[in-house]
């Protein structure tokens, strides 16, 4: 049967209360039991064997053959001896199905017959699969940074392609990339383009993308849809059904389709294979279809090359194919004289590209006195110049002025020629505006690609927040392109300061002050950014309105278009990423996304460095709570040890001091005699104090309280010390004043602050200081013992408060002086500290708390008690005989008359039968019917009955009868102080 963990004896008891999941295997008996909260995570049915077997059922098949061989390793490894495993695998939960990453340690213990595995399991699925998913975007970014470097260089578009495929295998880690190419209701799909396809899956099967496949798989979808299509999971999603053999044989776990255009149609699609579950997230995803935009747009410009190839080839057809080119060429052609630059002819683009008809532009000419078209004269000078050298000019740009007055980018490509024996020009233009904007956005991505790259890069290898954000800045900076990039922390007074910049050359954050509220300096985009929680974007700052307290700053620092994005920690924003460019328009949609990237992976990581500090700090706490834990079951089975023994040795000095307390009250007139009973009683005396010493290893109340000065304790030690034992070392006593009165056991803190001092003499054999010092600070009263001795290395700092251990020379000491101490404080509800440097001595640190502090000074005038009692008829319950003798015999020399009975039951038979006494004297341990049982039965017949308790140990059992009147007296005891309990049971 599972235990449930409540009980102190269970294996999972500590576990439970520490809030853990765990396990305990019994390695030899093929058997496993859990806590509740690892069957909770694991999702345990009752079908399921706790077994071997059931174990690895849990563990995904990916896993299950490398946890097998390590329980492999397990059994084969030699015992006895200790030692730790570790394990990270995913398990599928049988309750519900689910997928669960769990990091298994434990330790495996025991002897050959019986060896054990004791662990805990943590739930990592959300730390895994962030993780994860950190690593697949670093890899991507990396990947479509250089996806992009190839689109911008290479100009053929089977080699860019298998390009993309190789790129997106090698550096974005995926198991195989293909291009699909066709439009929609194509029955049969053809493959330009793959890297990856080790096992010819694209041999045996053949994608479609008419109605035959329209709902199964990605590609058919993509294509027909024009969205991206993913399948995150081949074993379950039904959509993968007709190739999911092949695909599972492929090792390939999770596919997806971005689809490819042409303009504004379909044309292909990007497929990309993985070997991972859950490949695609919501960010892969994102990426992937801006990956499948670029290429297009690659494609688009490669088809417009080949277009100005077309043309160049048309100018060599013949006179009726060249005009017919020339008016349906989508490029404008013009023929223009050299000399005055006048329109000689032009085709219809012409006025599509600048808005001047070929009716407006004939007769005419390009230059400022007439049309005025070249925006910058200086362009047609060097473009003239040019063609007198070669004859020809290729690619020239240049900006023209459109009819609405507006600039056009184009590029010209022109030829001399000569018409009629004049000097003219053929010149084809194109309008290159939107490809130059595409063209510059294009190597903005690709730079904040990179700069995503490396700010993934550090946020894996750097761990302090202050570098990372200050990093964050000069990637921005350096690999991103921007001028300024500033990290602001808002304050309560809503003013930002700047925790971390990077670029600011010419003291611009020197300068201006930034707010949150809507004060004028929390009208920018950083103020609006943090109010609402979303990025802000100003692309023109000399225009904006809401930018004028900082516009002049601005322009003389050269920005042009800023953002602000939010920084968020614990559900709210605390600051700000600010960062600034020289090109106005520069954030376009791609851009806020990249950066928003870039905060959230920042906060990401120091949210992680939180969680692996807290963790941390949680480990080391469990540690020394295990630590205290053993430290405390030790002397908990001490303690029970030293109890034994302290009952049975208080019975036999409780016979030895009563018989010699007798004889004290007889008048003896030898003193040869007198001086013997005394040695007996004094001897009896002693071995009591060491046996009340001993037993606070058992941590029980305390026998002796009452409010104690530990100064003036610790003064009359520091006496006796310079007396006795100090010689070579110099005393150096530090007592605060007006410090609180501790309600404790006086005897059992000398005795243990005398063990501390002992101990500091002897590491200074050659001398040295012994420091002794008290303080009250905050509410806890601390004396503070400490020496310039030896010292102590760690391993023995570890062990020196467990019983027995000792570093001392045989002979020389126990190893029971600081576990006394440890079990002394532990009964006052004080905690003991060490501090040991080899070669520079050990400081003792002893606490004590705020309920056990008083501020009242003790009555040290308490009433004397009236001695002289009549004779009483007493009946004493002991079961030890040598306890009634000698408490028959000194209580007759006391005057009294005694009768004695050997347990509780014949105890009660007396008072049962109607007997009277005026005083019973019960012992609390006795066989069969024990003191407390009989005195439970006595006084629900006889209330008023006066009772004197008296126990060899049990001091627990006793502090609820001092609270119901009922006087105790501890073995052994003296005839003065039985006396002293007679009198204070009176009057008689």
């Amino acid at each position: 049967m599972k235990k449930s963990g409540s009980e102190p004896g269970s294996p999972f008891f500590y576990e439970r209360h520490l809030g853990l999941a765990s396990f305990l295997w019994k390695l030899d008996e093929n058997r496993w039991e859990t806590s509740s909260e690892m069957a909770d995570l694991l999702g345990l049915t009752p079908d399921i064997p706790r077994d071997r077997s059931g174990w690895l059922s849990l563990i995904e098949p990916s896993h299950r053959e490398l946890v097998s061989s390590r329980l492999e390793e397990l059994l084969a490894k030699g015992l006895p001896g200790n030692f730790t495993v570790e394990l990270e695998y995913p398990v599928r939960r049988p309750c519900d199905g689910s997928l669960r990453w769990v990091h298994c340690q434990g330790q495996v213990s025991g002897q050959p017959s019986r060896r054990l595995f004791n662990g805990l399991l943590i739930d990592i699925t959300e730390q895994h699969h962030q993780t994860e998913a950190l690593r697949r975007m670093t890899r991507l970014y990396n990947a479509l940074a250089q996806v992009n470097q190839k689109m911008v260089r290479l100009k053929d578009r089977d080699e860019l392609l298998l390009d993309v495929c190789q790129i997106m295998v090698e550096v974005g880690q995926f198991s195989m990339v293909w291009i699909a190419w066709g439009g929609p209701g194509l029955p049969q799909l053809e493959t330009i383009a793959s890297y990856g396809d080790t096992k010819d899956f694209l041999k045996r099967n053949h994608a479609r993308s008419d109605e035959s496949s329209a709902k199964l798989g990605v590609v058919s979808p993509a294509i027909r849809t024009g969205t991206a299509q993913v399948i995150n999971d081949v074993s379950h999603d039904p959509r993968a059904l007709p190739w999911r053999d092949e695909l599972l044989a492929s090792g390939f776990a999770s596919v997806g389709a971005f689809p490819l255009w042409c303009g504004h149609d379909v044309a292909g699609a990007l497929v990309v294979k993985s070997a991972e579950l859950d490949a695609f997230a919501s960010e892969e995803i994102a990426l992937l279809t801006q990956t499948a935009a670029d290429v297009s747009f690659a494609l688009d410009h490669l088809t417009l090359n080949q277009a100005r190839d077309a043309a160049y080839e048309a100018l060599r057809l013949s006179e009726e194919k060249y005009a017919l080119a020339f008016r349906q060429s989508p490029m404008a052609i013009l023929i223009t004289r050299i000399t005055d630059g006048q329109y000689l002819e032009v085709n219809e683009s012409f006025e599509r590209i600048l808005g001047w008809t070929p009716q407006e532009t004939l007769g005419r000419s390009s230059l400022p006195h007439d049309l005025n078209i070249w925006v910058y004269p200086d362009d047609r000078n060097r473009m003239i110049h040019t063609l007198k050298e070669k004859g020809f000019t290729a690619e020239f740009e240049a900006d023209f002025r459109h009819k609405d007055g507006h600039t056009v980018r184009c590029l010209m490509s022109a030829r001399r020629i000569k018409i009629n024996g004049e000097d003219c020009l053929l010149s084809l233009v194109r309008d290159f505006t939107e490809f130059r904007a595409q063209e510059a956005a294009l190597k903005r991505i690709t730079r904040l690609y990179q700069a995503l790259a490396e700010i993934n890069y550090s946020v894996s290898q750097i761990r302090e927040p202050q570098v990372l954000w200050q990093k964050l800045c000069q990637i921005l900076v350096e690999q991103g392109g921007f001028k300024l990039a500033w990290i602001g922390w808002d304050h309560p007074d809503h003013q930002l300061t700047v925790g971390a910049q990077f670029g600011d050359t010419l003291r611009y954050l020197d300068g201006i002050i930034v707010r949150s509220d809507t004060s004028p300096e929390g009208q920018g985009p950083t103020g609006r950014a943090l109010r609402s929680g979303r990025p802000e974007v100003v692309n023109d700052l000399l225009y904006s309105s809401g930018f004028s307290v900082w516009r002049s700053r601005a322009e003389q620092s050269g920005f042009h278009s800023s953002a602000t994005f939010p920084i968020w920690q614990e559900g709210k924003t605390v600051g700000g990423l600010m960062v600034y460019s020289t090109e106005k328009n520069f954030f376009g949609s791609d851009e806020v996304r990249l950066l928003e990237e870039a905060v959230r992976n920042i906060v990401f990581a120091l949210d992680r460095t939180e969680l692996e500090r807290q963790n941390r700090a949680a480990e080391e706490q469990q540690r020394l709570l295990k630590e205290q834990l053993q430290q405390s079951q030790k002397l908990e089975a001490l303690g029970s040890l030293a109890g034994g023994v302290a009952h049975d040795l208080n019975n036999v000095l409780g016979a030895i001091l009563g018989a010699a307390s007798a004889l004290q009250t007889i008048s003896i007139e030898r003193p040869q005699e007198k001086h013997t009973v005394d040695t007996i009683t004094q001897a009896c005396l002693r071995g009591r104090s060491v046996i009340k010493s001993l037993l606070y290893f058992a941590r029980k109340e305390l026998q002796e309280e009452r409010l104690v000065d530990l100064n003036s304790v610790l003064s009359e030690l520091a006496e006796l010390l310079r007396h006795t034992t100090l010689q070579k070392i110099r005393l150096d006593l530090q007592l605060a004043e007006n410090t609180p009165f501790l309600m404790g056991d006086g005897g059992a803190l000398s005795q243990a602050f005398m063990n501390l001092c002992v101990n500091a003499i002897d590491a200074m054999p050659d001398g040295g200081q012994l420091s002794i010092s008290t303080r009250f600070w905050g509410k806890t009263l601390q004396v503070k013992i400490s020496d310039t001795g030896m010292g102590m290395p760690a391993e023995v700092l570890a062990k020196a408060t467990d019983p027995f251990f000792t570093t001392k020379p045989q002979g020389k000491g126990t190893g029971l002086g600081l576990s006394q101490v440890f079990g002394t404080m532990r009964a006052h509800g004080g905690s003991l500290r060490l501090e040991s440097t080899v070669g520079k001595g050990t400081t003792v640190f002893l606490d004590f708390p705020a309920e056990r502090l008083s501020v009242q000074r003790p009555n040290d005038h308490l009433p004397v008690l009236d001695n002289r009692i009549r004779s009483l008829s007493i009946l004493i319950a002991d079961d030890d005989e040598l306890i009634r003798e000698a408490m028959l015999e000194l209580l007759s020399q006391l005057g009294h008359q005694a009768t004695c009975v050997a347990g509780g039951q014949e105890a009660v038979d007396r008072f049962t039968q109607g007997e009277i006494f005026d005083l019973l004297i019960l012992d609390m341990n006795m066989p069969q019917m024990s003191g407390g049982t009989a005195l439970t039965l006595i006084r629900q017949n006889h209330p008023h009955q006066k009772i004197l308790v008296t126990t060899g140990y049990d001091a627990e059992a006793t502090v609820n009868l001092v609270a119901e009147g009922i006087k105790t007296l501890h073995k052994p005891f003296t005839a003065e102080e039985l006396k002293e309990a007679l009198a204070a049971l009176g009057p008689w």
